[in-house]
């Protein structure tokens, strides 16, 4: 909302500061109002600590779900078991309940990051299906959705790759919610500043041997030329709307020429899928 106005630039730049008030807590949070449980993946880090301290102050304003801590000791670094263990600390203290999952699965040698974010979703999805929530919350913020923006631009990703992280997504019965989607990450560290919390400090998250670390480090650099996390968060969008445009065709290609027999055999009316757009006739592919 703060963004729609026409602020003077330095207010705008002051606002990037600030942590979050009581008063943007319900907007942030009505899409699981209504839910029963809802579960939140904190890593320890300022992101998460800020959710984690979002969360506990809107579910104190009213009548709100149960909220339960979910965090993962991924074992790649010899502090992960006192970070977990902090988390639940820091958790516990606010009357949240806090699980710790443990990754037992033995270290990749190569592309760790990749191979440990799969193992901490799977841990984090079987244990938000475990205790009923139905919404899981990540604290991904708009420049996480740049750099994944700019990250799937170097590998040559197409329209789908390029629309980034949604807002929703279903997985296995459970949505995965990012509230913060549209906040800087300066807003998130300063709410967990404000909150008088420790964040975690990944070396990882300074090791250029990872793409993300390379990507955030020229950041600094596009933003002077007016690209900045903003403007790529934005193009996120549009390629995102371009997905949802492309879906939509092949939803009725799908209804019009796509029919499934009792071997779950596909036939595709070959007429209509020539006569498509490039762009729908391998999603359909996909789909099928």
């Amino acid at each position: 909302r703060l963004a729609r106005r026409a602020v003077p630039h330095r207010e705008r730049v002051a606002l990037l500061d600030q942590p979050l008030a009581d008063g943007d807590l319900d907007g942030l949070f009505a899409p699981v109002a209504d839910a029963s449980t809802i579960a939140l993946a904190v890593s320890g880090g300022p992101d998460s600590l800020a959710l984690l301290d979002a969360a506990d102050r809107w579910r104190r304003r009213g009548r709100r779900p149960d909220v339960v801590v979910l965090t993962v000791d991924h074992g790649l670094r010899p502090t992960s078991t006192d970070e977990a263990a902090m988390v639940t600390e820091v958790a516990r203290a606010r009357g949240l309940e806090a699980r710790v999952l443990t990754v037992t699965e033995p270290r990749p040698d190569r592309d760790i990051e990749a191979a440990a974010r799969m193992a901490r979703y799977r841990l984090l999805l079987d244990a938000a299906m475990a205790i009923g929530a139905s919404h899981l919350l990540l604290a991904h913020h708009r420049d996480d959705q740049a750099e994944t923006f700019l990250m799937r631009l170097e590998r040559g990703s197409g329209v789908y790759g390029l629309a980034a992280m949604r807002p929703f997504v279903e997985a296995d019965g459970v949505t995965l919610f990012r509230p913060f989607l549209d906040l800087p990450r300066t807003r998130l560290a300063a709410t967990t500043r404000a909150a008088g919390l420790k964040a975690v400090n990944d070396p990882m998250n300074r090791d250029p041997r990872f793409l993300r670390v390379r990507v955030r480090r020229i950041m600094p650099a596009l933003a002077s030329a007016g690209i900045d996390a903003g403007r790529l968060a934005e193009m996120a969008g549009r390629f995102a709307a371009a997905a949802d445009a492309i879906d939509a065709m092949v939803d009725t290609l799908v209804e019009t020429a796509v029919a499934v027999d009792e071997l779950a055999v596909v036939t595709i009316e070959t007429q209509e899928f020539r006569e498509a757009p490039k762009e729908a006739r391998l999603r359909l592919l996909v789909r099928v």
